[in-house]
């Protein structure tokens, strides 16, 4: 019978790992923000798999009463979405500069729609690890 508190067993060193990986994940974010035209992915301190795989092993093994601890975790992996090529940011930057300044002269107006065309493949990339966490958690 299983134990309400059971966790699988967990080698320490991929335990600490997974520890340092999200601490220094998390630390990327901070500094950088959330950004509505997306965050370099050259920020990312580790592969974008290494970073969920760390996120997912360490839901695993909370207990069902930390709640708190789940959810941030799992916003965490959500925002992995926000990390595009560090080509697309910049140009999604010039792009969301153009669009806000409201002046259709902007010198970096040629560079909208293909701004809006990152951020919208960002959303989808948002919303597909929130699909993931989601089948996750059921």
């Amino acid at each position: 019978m299983r134990h309400s508190h059971w966790k699988p067993l967990v080698d320490p060193i991929v335990h600490k790992l997974a520890q340092k990986i999200i601490e220094e994940y998390r630390k990327t974010l901070d500094r950088e923000g959330v950004q509505v035209h997306g965050i370099c992915e050259s920020a990312l301190p580790y592969d974008r798999e290494q970073i969920k795989s760390a996120i997912i092993d360490m839901l695993e093994q909370l207990d069902e009463d930390e709640i708190d601890l789940k959810e941030s975790l799992a916003t965490s992996y959500i925002q992995l979405g926000l990390f595009m090529p560090d080509e697309d940011v910049m140009i999604a930057r010039k792009g969301h500069a153009a669009i806000i300044s409201g002046d259709i002269n902007h010198p970096e107006m040629e560079h909208a729609e293909a701004a809006l065309k990152v951020i919208a493949r960002m959303k989808l990339a948002v919303e597909v690890l929130a699909k993931e966490m989601r089948a996750m958690s059921n």
